[in-house]
């Protein structure tokens, strides 16, 4: 389903223009752009409920930064490939590799 970022503000509390500017920076699927703008509905709710969350927290700047480091990593927790290696790993068949510490650095 999709609708135009005029529909999006009234059901979401947007504002039309950061609708549009998320559009542009890819944190909202765009359907289609011509000969106007439609947004896939699904994606205006996650990021508005992101959004509220975010706000209930106390956060009230860089929304767009924050969403989109949300929506990435929900994307990556999503990924087939990553969940086997999160299964290997709790079961003992991965290693999980940490760099060691800069011994040099601290003498400076």
């Amino acid at each position: 389903m999709s609708i135009v970022p005029r529909c999006a503000r009234d059901a979401r509390g947007l504002r039309e223009t950061t609708i549009r500017a998320w559009a542009d920076e890819g944190v909202l699927v765009v359907a289609k752009r011509a000969p106007r703008l439609l947004l896939d509905a699904i994606s205006v709710r996650e990021v508005s409920d992101l959004m509220r969350q975010l706000r209930a927290a106390g956060k009230q700047r860089d929304l767009l930064d924050e969403i989109g480091r949300r929506l990435r990593d929900q994307a990556l927790i999503e990924r087939h490939d990553f969940q086997e290696i999160l299964a290997e790993m709790r079961c003992g068949e991965r290693t999980v590799r940490r760099p060691l510490p800069d011994i040099d650095a601290g003498e400076q």
